[in-house]
């Protein structure tokens, strides 16, 4: 039973994670869209748009976010693997488990922050755009509890996948 309610959370993180590689492939574009245009017409017209730099910044910084869910469940973020390589069976799974513990308190502890800033952030506005910046920093919380709730269920995993990890057997 609670395997197979392991599998539709993994399942539901999986969906999550396409639809953020679409999201992330839509705001290069557009980013691309915006610089090129402002390109164009400071260089060709001699003007050109005040706010594109500014969303092109606000675009990297959630495409860095969003990029960093799909790293994380795919087990794709930078590690320093010198033990992973050592070590092998129980040793490497407890390893393993106090990584994504370790990953789970960090998420936890950024998201906590992440929320009590959006009040501070609340009362500015970006120069250009004239946005609350709270709409700009939401992103940190958010996706740093969903990166949360992937390591939670890959810490889960480990020890209910019966040694299906690459070498644990």
């Amino acid at each position: 039973m609670e395997v197979v309610a392991l599998k539709k959370i993994d399942l539901v993180l999986s969906k999550l994670s396409k639809g953020i590689e679409w999201i992330m492939i839509t705001a290069l574009g557009a980013m691309v869209v915006a610089m090129f245009a402002q390109v164009v017409l400071r260089y060709v017209f001699g003007t050109g748009f005040p706010w594109t730099e500014e969303l092109a910044r606000f675009l990297m910084i959630y495409m860095i976010f969003l990029g960093t869910i799909v790293l994380v469940h795919g087990d794709g973020q930078i590690s320093i693997t010198v033990l992973d390589e050592i070590l092998k069976g129980q040793a490497l799974k407890f390893l393993k488990a106090f990584q994504y513990l370790v990953g789970v308190v960090y998420s936890i502890f950024v998201t906590k922050i992440g929320f009590n800033t959006l009040a501070i952030v609340s009362k500015q506005k970006s120069p250009n755009m004239r946005i609350s910046m709270d709409k700009i920093y939401i992103i940190i919380p958010i996706c740093t509890a969903i990166i949360a709730v992937h390591l939670l269920v890959k810490l889960v995993q480990l020890f209910t996948n019966n040694n299906e990890m690459e070498g644990l057997e």
